[in-house]
């Protein structure tokens, strides 16, 4: 899975807010993955921060819909290592997907 995430990374410019499908490659019972490029969180620009994830989560339910997935889930983007506090993360996640 790395290799080929690495190869979409090198042929590709996947800009913050977008996400690409991939195979599911070993993990059972997934049809596929969608990853999606959250923001690396900016306090001092919420707002911009916000929309990025909000666009992230956008572009994963458009390609969920384009491969007629009857579910997804969908992990607190950006909350780890891009500093996105877990609980603002969740409320723009609910939003944008209610």
């Amino acid at each position: 899975m790395q290799e080929h995430c690495n190869d979409i990374v090198k042929t590709n410019k996947i800009r913050v807010g977008r996400a690409v499908l991939t195979p599911a490659f070993k993990l059972s019972n997934i049809k596929a993955i969608i990853h999606a490029v959250g923001p690396i969180y900016n306090p001092s620009n919420q707002l911009e921060s916000k929309n990025n994830l909000s666009n992230a989560i956008l572009s994963s339910l458009d390609i969920a819909t384009q491969n007629n997935f009857n579910s997804i889930s969908i992990p607190t983007i950006s909350s780890g290592i891009f500093r996105y506090p877990i609980e603002e993360s969740t409320k723009v996640i609910v939003d944008t997907v209610i």
